[in-house]
Formats: C-alpha cells, structure tokens, sequence
C-alpha cells in the first residue's frame, strides 16, 4: 500500500530513524532494508543520518534493492528556516546521507528557532547554547512563507521530490 504524491508514490509504511543509535544504525537499516522496508525516516536532529546512509548504501551495494526502490525522507530543522539557510541544511542532510536526492523533505516542526551554523554544532538540536547557564529556546520571526518558499526551490532544483510538514496542528496549517 501506498500513498500518491506530486512526484511519487510514498510506502504507508516506513521503518523511523528516531532513537537509532550511531553505533548500530548502519547495521540496522540495512537489515530492515533486507526485511523489505523502502521507505526510511530520518532527520538531521536525530544525529545519525551517516550511519543510516551507510546502511542505505550497503543494502544498495549488495543488490538488495535500487536507490529508486527506496523512499528517503529527512527533515529541516528549526534553525535553519530562513530561506536562506534551506538549500544548505537539505544538501548537508544530502551529503550525510551520501544521496543525491530525498523523495520527501518535511518542516520538521512549526517553529523557528535563531540559526546555529553547522561549524558551530550540528545538530544544533533545541536549546540555542547548551554550555549556558541559562538554557532556553531563542526564537526566530520565520514566516512560514519563507520557509516554504525556500522548500519549493529545493523541488525546483531537483534535491527533494517532495515537499511537506511535519508536527503540525490544523490550527497551523
């Protein structure tokens, strides 16, 4: 079973990357990909998305499937929603990955949080400066709009094939 999107058909089941460890990730999403899942669930804030690459690639490697074969989504995360920071948090979720493309990349979450660069850490996860004393979320004035905008040019440029949100109320949407 599956679900129709603008550019593809999404399997209504996936195997969820959230709380995989890096030091049994590559191992494990291989096997779930030998199990017959196609559609992988990651996301940059889950701080494993080279170990799920690796797996990927493995299963790839030794003809258990084709990269068409599989649906890779991923998500934005919250500090990098302005429009200027979209394309570089989806190509570096790319390159962890070591893909050329997602067949899906998701707004994480409806909120944007101040930028964190990726030399700075990464993932930069929720609090702005963890080695704080005061630790807190330090919010970002995003309209979604620019997000999306920023969201549809990664469809335009061929790094994700679909597009869409994650964590939303209807009362966001």
């Amino acid at each position: 079973m599956s679900f129709a999107l603008p550019n593809g058909q999404m399997p209504a089941v996936g195997y969820g990357c959230w709380k995989v460890g890096k030091d049994n990730a590559a191992d494990l999403i291989e096997k779930v990909i030998r199990l017959g899942y196609r559609h992988i669930d990651g996301a940059c804030d889950y701080a494993n998305e080279k170990e799920v690459g690796q797996g990927i690639r493995r299963a790839i490697e030794a003809g258990v499937c084709k990269r068409e074969d599989l649906f890779v989504t991923s998500k934005l995360w919250n500090t990098f929603h302005a429009r200027e920071h979209v394309e570089a948090a989806c190509q570096k979720s790319l390159d962890d990955l070591g893909l050329d493309y997602l067949d899906l990349y998701l707004i994480h979450f409806p909120i944007s949080l101040k930028y964190v660069p990726f030399d700075v850490r990464y993932p930069p996860e929720w609090i702005h400066d963890p080695t704080s004393t005061d630790k807190k979320m330090v919010f970002a004035p995003v309209p979604v709009s620019a997000t999306w905008q920023g969201m549809e040019g990664l469809v335009e440029k061929g790094l994700a094939r679909n597009i869409g949100l994650s964590n939303w109320n209807a009362q966001g949407l």
